[in-house]
C-alpha cells in the first residue's frame, strides 16, 4: 500500500500536484473531485473522490483500466413480452404529456426495454452503466440531475447517492425528453427548417443528439463501438420493432447525412432506438445544454414513469436474482 497521505477536496500540496500530474489527460477538463471518481470507476475502485491507500497504489502502478464482467446475455423474448405487458399496463402509457398527447405505445414499451437492459448492465458493472448512476454531481452546467435538482425534490426523487435509484431517475427524464423532442418517434429525423445537415451536427432519433456530444465522455464512445460492432443494424437489443409500434416514419425522417461516424451515429439512432437512449443519458450526466427541452425545463419528469421503470427492475430482480 502506497504511504501518500489520504487527499480530500479542498486540499492542498505538492501530493496533490504529484496527482494532478498522474491523472489520465482526459479527465483534466473534470473538477478534481470528479476527475478522481472518474478514475476509480475506471479501475473498478470504490468511488468516493478521496485518494486513499488504493486509489493511490493505482495511480503509481499505472493501473490498467478496469475490465467489467461479461455483459448479461441477450434479453430473452420471455423477458422482453412480459416487460411490454408491465409498460402496456402502467399509468404513464395512457398519459397525456404536455403539448404531445399521448405517446406512442411503442415508445413507452421501448423505454422500458431500454431501462431494463440498461439495469442489467448496471448490474453487471459496465462503464456507461456505473456513469449513468452516479450521484448528482453538482454541476448544473454540465449534469442534468444537478440542473433539474428541484424538479427531482418536488416529485421526491432523491439523487445524492450513485446507484440503482439515480439510474432509474435519469431514465424517468429520459423518458420525458425524448416525447418532448420527437414525441416518441424513434425514426425523427433532424429538423427540416434547420441547416444542420453535417454528419456530426444533424440531429436523429427519438432524443435528437447529434453526434457532436460524443466527445462529452469515453463512455459515449464506448456505446457507440459497442452498438456499431459488425455495422448491424437489426440488432434485436436495439429494440427497433419494439419502438416502431403506432409509429409512422416518412422518407424524409430516415435520411441521414454526410458520412463517417455521425452518418453511422444517425442511423444506429433510428434503427436502434436502445442505443439512442443510452447515448442520451451519458449526454445528460456529461453536456446537458445539448437537449433544448432541458435548459427550458421543458421535459416532464413524472412519478408514474418512474413506477413503470421501478415494475422493470423488480421484475428484472426476480428472473434474474443476484
Amino acid at each position: 500500500m502506497s504511504d501518500r497521505p489520504t487527499i480530500r477536496e479542498g486540499d492542498i500540496g505538492p501530493d496533490v500536484k504529484d496527482l494532478l500530474d498522474m491523472l489520465p489527460t482526459y479527465y483534466f477538463d473534470h473538477a478534481l473531485t470528479e476527475a478522481v471518481k472518474n478514475y476509480q470507476r475506471s479501475r473498478g475502485l470504490e468511488v468516493d473522490g478521496i485518494v486513499g491507500p488504493q486509489t493511490w497504489e493505482a495511480l503509481e502502478g499505472s493501473a490498467p483500466p478496469y475490465v467489467p464482467p461479461d455483459l448479461p446475455v441477450p434479453m430473452s423474448q420471455a423477458m422482453q413480452d412480459e416487460i411490454c405487458r408491465i409498460a402496456a399496463d402502467s399509468e404513464i402509457a395512457s398519459y397525456e404529456w404536455d403539448d404531445r398527447g399521448r405517446a406512442p405505445i411503442g415508445y413507452t414499451k421501448g423505454v422500458a426495454l431500454a431501462y431494463g437492459n440498461t439495469y442489467r448492465q448496471w448490474r453487471a458493472g459496465y462503464p456507461p452503466a456505473l456513469d449513468m448512476a452516479r450521484a448528482n454531481t453538482h454541476n448544473s452546467d454540465k449534469d442534468a440531475l444537478s440542473w433539474y435538482a428541484g424538479i427531482y425534490t418536488g416529485a421526491g426523487m432523491n439523487n445524492d447517492t450513485d446507484g440503482a435509484d439515480t439510474l432509474r431517475h435519469l431514465w424517468t427524464l429520459i423518458m420525458g425528453l425524448g416525447m418532448r423532442e420527437s414525441s416518441g418517434e424513434h425514426c425523427c429525423g433532424r429538423d427540416q427548417s434547420a441547416s444542420n445537415t453535417s454528419s456530426t451536427t444533424a440531429e436523429a432519433g427519438a432524443w435528437q443528439t447529434s453526434y457532436d456530444a460524443h466527445g462529452c465522455s469515453p463512455n459515449w464512445d464506448t456505446l457507440f463501438e459497442a452498438f456499431a460492432a459488425g455495422s448491424e443494424l437489426d440488432n434485436p437489443q436495439g429494440f427497433m420493432a419494439t419502438f416502431a409500434e403506432g409509429v409512422s416514419c416518412s422518407s424524409s425522417d430516415w435520411q441521414c447525412y454526410g458520412s463517417g461516424n455521425g452518418y453511422i451515429h444517425q442511423e444506429m439512432s433510428k434503427f436502434l432506438p436502445a442505443y439512442a437512449a443510452e447515448v442520451c443519458a451519458i449526454t445528460l450526466r456529461h453536456l446537458r445544454a445539448h437537449y433544448g427541452p432541458i435548459n427550458r425545463h421543458e421535459a416532464e419528469v413524472k412519478e408514474s414513469a418512474d413506477d413503470l421503470l421501478k415494475a422493470v427492475q423488480d421484475y428484472i430482480e426476480t428472473v434474474e436474482p443476484s
